[in-house]
């Protein structure tokens, strides 16, 4: 768990009603195994936690020091006799250094963690228990809850087959009376450039994302002071695209990654944050904390739960101006990724002077508008930002090809999309097998990482596809991909202002997508073709048609390098985001709570 919120749990007695401690059977079950804690030895113990804790907090908490500390970030201040070592939380399970898997079981066999019981995964207990580690000191809740590995890992099994069979639609979390009060509430307004924080998940290679550190990077060219804070560590997979920050010296990092004491709340703001769901509430401090300690006069948020929490930090703390960023669509169509809270949340923001909900698409607009009960039009629409980038050469197009073993008039399909349930990878697979019955020859480079991988890589053996698909996984050369391709394919159920489409059109590789969301804004008819969503015989002729006609590629390309340049120009996306912000600061009135 990240500081601020460790911090101010600890002296706040916030409701415990959604997973923050061990379930209370694991609790009862602790006290009546209460010798277990005795046997909990700092000097064999590692300490798991995103956030570097400083030497007065664990001599408070743990009583000493562990022999590990495991955080996603290096040590500023390390401690003496202590080891550390890199956490990787962007996978399931939890990741870390292989030399803290050397030590265990010989010098480690207990782990500590500040994590709640609802941020950890059960594989993540089951890989622990494996690696040799015997029991779990869980530090969230009063009092703490120490727990054999073995049983903290059953349990989890057992939650999760109750959570299946428990699923529902109602709505939890929403926004009280007194929440609702205090955005009527304003704060004085910026003067001269806005201060500019950026808030999100994380920096994965997803296409909000990227357009995140694009926009980013234009604010700061301008003279802007821009900072980007996360919800997760950056780490792995998570930090992506932090490469694009660093490069213009953008400080990136996850809120309450450093430990600092947290800014005071009122007792009305204790309240208002005690109404909260624990997965709301505990983000929520963390951003408001952040925001509190330095506060900017715009906060920009991108993708649905960093948008709830966002809104919420931002009333909390006095932010003036608010922007959301919404998803390509609207949680219904993306169940896996929806909160109970969040339509009740978006509603208010819906209402609220001071806050803009917009969208990268007109579809996607209307989609939200329809979702939320607001008025037709009342999302606003700004485009993404196309960074045109460096354009590979031939040489090392040739060079590329070559590697993959591609071979002079082999026909090429490039896949560039996560592999989720939203961009249907097994569908992509299906038309893949049936156009290789009439192109033997047929390559498919595929770049991509997603909860699905694991069936898609079953499914290309399965077919004997396994030398026609190279999954790439995550790439940082996506360009050279595309420019190595003759058509890409993208056949999603859902989609805003799909980024590949973009690129695809500038490198040359002619796009074939499915007529949904805003796929067709992102495109022209003599720049790419467009199929309904469940014509997969259609997908299939597309495909073949394009592969089959070199002359029309070539001129299809060249027309759409030309009409994405002029219509996803990044000058014109950053005037406009710098006018909605404009637009959106309040009269001179001071937050009250």
């Amino acid at each position: 768990m990240p500081s601020f919120s460790t911090a101010l749990e600890e002296s706040y007695p916030f409701p415990d009603d959604s997973g923050g401690a061990a379930p209370a059977p694991l609790r009862a079950l602790a006290h009546l195994l209460n010798p277990l804690r005795r046997r909990i030895d700092l000097a064999r113990t590692v300490l798991v936690c995103d956030f570097e804790p400083p030497r007065s907090m664990l001599e408070r908490r743990l009583r000493g020091l562990p022999a590990w500390i495991a955080m996603p970030c290096a040590p500023r201040n390390p401690l003496l006799g202590v080891r550390y070592t890199q956490l990787l939380t962007d996978r399931n399970p939890f990741g870390w250094g292989a030399d803290l898997d050397d030590a265990i079981p010989r010098d480690i066999d207990s782990v500590a963690t500040f994590f709640a019981w609802n941020q950890m995964y059960g594989q993540t207990l089951r890989h622990w228990r494996r690696l040799g580690l015997k029991r779990a000191w869980f530090l969230r809740g009063r009092p703490s809850t120490v727990l054999p590995l073995r049983l903290g890992a059953a349990y989890k099994v057992v939650q999760r087959i109750a959570a299946k069979r428990k699923a529902t639609t109602e709505e939890t979390g929403k926004p009280t009376s007194e929440w609702h009060n205090l955005y009527r509430h304003t704060v004085t307004p910026a003067r001269g450039l806005p201060r500019i924080v950026h808030y999100t998940g994380w920096l994965n290679s997803g296409g909000a994302e990227r357009q995140l550190c694009n926009l980013a990077r234009l604010q700061k060219a301008a003279g802007h002071d821009v900072r980007v804070f996360t919800q997760a560590p950056l780490v792995g997979r998570a930090g992506h695209y932090r490469g694009l920050l660093d490069e213009v010296q953008i400080e990136a990092r996850h809120a309450g990654a450093i430990w600092q004491k947290t800014p005071p709340f009122a007792d009305s703001q204790l309240r208002l944050l005690a109404a909260l769901p624990r997965d709301l509430r505990t983000p929520v401090i963390d951003l408001a904390s952040e925001l509190l300690l330095d506060r900017p006069a715009v906060l920009h948020c991108w993708l649905d739960e960093p948008n709830i929490i966002g809104l919420v930090a931002a009333r909390l703390s006095g932010v003036p101006a608010v922007v959301l960023s919404t998803r390509n669509v609207s949680p219904r169509h993306l169940p896996h990724l929806g909160k109970p809270w969040m339509q009740a949340w978006y509603r208010e923001a819906a209402q609220q002077h001071g806050v803009a909900l917009i969208n990268n698409s007109i579809a996607g607009a209307r989609d939200y508008e329809d979702w939320i009960g607001a008025l037709k039009n009342s999302i606003g629409v700004i485009r993404n930002a196309f960074q045109p980038p460096r354009r590979p050469s031939e040489e090392e197009v040739a060079s590329f090809r070559k590697e993959m073993g591609i071979h002079v008039g082999d026909p090429v399909i490039a896949g560039v999309f996560r592999l989720d349930p939203e961009k249907r990878p097994l569908l992509f697979v299906d038309i893949v097998e049936v156009v290789r019955r009439r192109l033997p020859n047929l390559r498919v480079l595929w770049a991509g990482c997603g909860s699905l991988e694991g069936a898609v890589r079953a499914e290309i053996n399965k077919r004997g596809l396994g030398n026609t698909i190279t999954l790439l996984g995550q790439r940082d050369d996506v360009p050279t991909i595309l420019a190595a391709s003759d058509v890409t394919l993208l056949v999603s159920e859902a989609e805003g202002t799909p980024n590949v489409v973009l690129e695809a059109q500038y490198l040359g590789s002619v796009p074939i997508a499915t007529e949904v969301g805003g796929a067709g804004e992102a495109m022209a008819r003599h720049t790419g073709l467009l199929i309904h969503k469940d014509d997969g015989h259609g997908l299939v002729r597309a495909v073949e048609e394009l592969l089959g006609n070199p002359a029309r590629r070539q001129e299809m390309a060249q027309a759409g390098r030309d009409w994405v340049t002029r219509q996803f120009a990044p000058e014109t996306v950053a005037r406009q985001t710098l006018n909605l912000y404009t637009q959106l600061q309040v009269p001179p009135d001071i937050l009250v709570v």
